[in-house]
């Protein structure tokens, strides 16, 4: 996981990381264009993880911009309308949604959040636990793009 952060801030920063020489166009451009304050930015975080914890679809994808994107291993959801399906789909399925969060970091409209997760499947009663980075990024006081790095590999204490 710290290997994941370094690099992560790594290409916010501009700097070289895995043959990366420059900051992606889109990070550059939203560094440079602050429109909402870092706590602002931190309590929409906070609110997305509410909302899963609730299992409430409208909620998590309310503070989506309509042509953001959502990433996770595995699946890229475009659009606020598409996000908020996909979330319901997950509230329909799963149950006992946890998030702590460790750490949020704001830079400009770019944020990183370090939070460990759980839920469980509602069919199977399986328990997952992950640990999760996420970058997200703001323009125009909505959610853009919102990356998540899941690893559910390293042991995460229940």
């Amino acid at each position: 996981m710290k290997f994941l952060w370094i690099a992560i801030l790594t290409v916010l920063l501009g700097q070289s990381v895995l043959g990366w020489s420059q900051v992606q166009p889109s990070i550059a451009a939203s560094v440079m264009s602050i429109s909402l304050s870092s706590d602002a930015i931190r309590t929409t975080i906070r609110q997305v993880a509410s909302a899963w914890e609730a299992g409430d679809a409208e909620a998590i994808a309310s503070p989506f911009a309509d042509d953001a994107e959502f990433i996770v291993p595995g699946s890229c959801w475009r659009g606020r309308e598409e996000i908020r399906q996909e979330a319901a789909k997950f509230a329909q399925t799963h149950t006992e949604v946890k998030i702590t969060i460790k750490l949020i970091v704001v830079e400009g409209n770019l944020a990183f959040a370090e939070w460990d997760w759980q839920d469980v499947e509602k069919q199977s009663g399986k328990r997952t636990l992950a640990e999760d980075a996420i970058a997200v990024e703001f323009r125009d006081g909505k959610i853009i793009r919102w990356r998540e790095y899941i690893d559910t590999d390293t042991p995460t204490p229940a």
